[in-house]
């Protein structure tokens, strides 16, 4: 996937909206208007997309949110080069604090699989006999388990609550996008955000000018709108893991009460 330089799309914009035919004392107040609008696009429509690898504290069953963190794409460990999506447990407690600060969260360390205690991705929330055969899915167990293990994330605190993670993970992997520290002329933009981002100069910078009309304002306001929701609904942000999660819990073979 291509990516362009914020510079690039601030000469281009020079070049198309106000016919510039060399870059003039324009382009720094421009590239600075780019800048404002460039961390809300990232942070509305997915822009920054980091992976992370975040170690699992097993004494409090949690794994802490990088300090970049906005929000979440996948949650998945790798075995056998595989990715294994970790599933959505939104019933998992929210975590408390005892006297000491130390955190209590609901959940355990288990190890799920055969008996002799591997991993096995495939036989989550089955049970075995004293022979290690399986005897069939465990009654009145939802669906949107695996054996890898649960989560809930709690934004707030700056951690993710854990359940029955296989004690043979140590860490878990993320996709998240997140925040933008520092941006400048060098700073890749999403092929996604490029219009929206025109359009955000176009508004800006006619906004401030005493003779342009308020209709006209508004009308580039209106459009930097259109662009905006274009670009939010062609980044991908949609998480079909945890919609399968969600919807699976939802069943299990006990009687309705």
């Amino acid at each position: 996937m291509r990516k362009y330089k914020l510079d690039t799309i601030v000469r281009e914009y020079m070049v198309e909206s106000l016919g510039a035919t060399q870059i003039d004392h324009r382009y720094p107040r421009l590239l600075q208007i780019a800048i404002s609008d460039l961390r809300d696009l990232n942070r509305d429509n997915n822009g920054l997309i980091k992976v992370e690898r975040i170690d699992v504290d097993r004494a409090n069953l949690v794994a802490y949110l990088p300090n970049d963190y906005i929000t979440y794409r996948k949650l998945y460990v790798c075995f056998q080069g595989q990715q294994i999506a970790l599933s959505l447990n939104s019933n998992i407690c929210y975590p408390e604090h005892d006297d000491c600060g130390n955190l209590e969260v609901c959940g355990g360390a288990t190890t799920e699989g055969g008996s002799d205690g591997f991993f096995y991705p495939w036989t989550s929330n089955y049970s075995f006999d004293a022979y290690g055969q399986m005897t069939g899915r465990q009654y009145g167990v939802g669906g949107g388990q695996n054996g890898v293990g649960s989560y809930r994330i709690f934004e707030d605190q700056g951690y993710i609550a854990l359940q029955n993670i296989n004690q043979q993970f140590d860490e878990i992997i993320m996709e998240y996008l997140s925040d933008i520290d520092q941006i400048d002329g060098e700073t890749y933009v999403h092929p996604n955000d490029v219009e929206a981002l025109k359009s955000w100069m176009w508004w800006k910078w006619i906004q401030r000018k005493d003779n342009v009309p308020a209709v006209r304002i508004d009308m580039a306001k209106r459009e930097y709108g259109k662009e905006k929701l274009k670009s939010r609904k062609r980044h991908n942000s949609f998480n079909i893991n945890d919609l399968m999660s969600a919807v699976r819990s939802g069943y299990n073979s006990s009687p309705g009460v």
